[in-house]
């Protein structure tokens, strides 16, 4: 259903109303929207006091899922539908959770998850087959770049291991490497 713009006076009606009617209207509309009743949740029955158990189970999904290849390796596209619906579950995380350092933790751990379990068929696979992963991968690393950049310092070293890993990926993945030239993306700037 999409979103209905409020106009100003309608506001300006519904703030009017007693707080009996207010939450009778909350109480039916929330129920709606899942996402926001998992939020609400979180917020006000969790206390966001379980956020390192929600981490926990990010950890082992995406673990799990990374694991499974390349026993379930038939080619890139595959691998990057794989990505693309693990960073579904990650950005549904963030989504709920406003947890930051869980988005760059849980991208990185996908990410060289994935390209380790696969570097040998990824290294030998055409560029053009590779095409569609390796732009997606290289969007993902400018991703993390910035997010990355936008936490305080101290943080940022806790990721330089693993940033390190995505750029040895990199190197190592010759229609990788190419991908991320065409988008004139800096290698450089994976490392911290």
């Amino acid at each position: 259903m999409p979103r209905v713009k409020l106009t100003d006076e309608l506001k300006k009606e519904i703030k009017a109303l007693p707080s009996k009617e207010k939450d009778k209207l909350l109480l039916r509309l929330i129920p709606k929207d899942s996402k926001l009743v998992d939020q609400l949740f979180y917020k006000l029955v969790e206390e966001e006091g379980t956020l390192e158990f929600r981490r926990d189970d990010m950890r082992e999904f995406i673990a799990t899922r990374v694991n499974q290849y390349p026993n379930r390796y038939y080619s890139s596209v595959y691998l990057r539908l794989e990505m693309r619906d693990i960073s579904g579950k990650i950005n549904y995380h963030v989504a709920i959770t406003k947890d930051k350092l869980g988005e760059i933790e849980f991208n990185l751990q996908m990410v060289n998850g994935l390209l380790s379990k696969n570097k040998t068929r990824l290294q030998s696979e055409s560029k053009y087959l590779a095409e569609k992963l390796n732009d997606y991968v290289v969007k993902r690393a400018i991703k993390l770049v910035k997010l990355i950049q936008a936490i305080h310092e101290d943080y940022r070293l806790e990721f330089s291991e693993e940033m390190e890993e995505l750029y040895d990926h990199f190197n190592s993945i010759p229609s990788l490497q190419a991908e991320a030239k065409s988008q004139n993306f800096d290698l450089n700037s994976l490392r911290l």
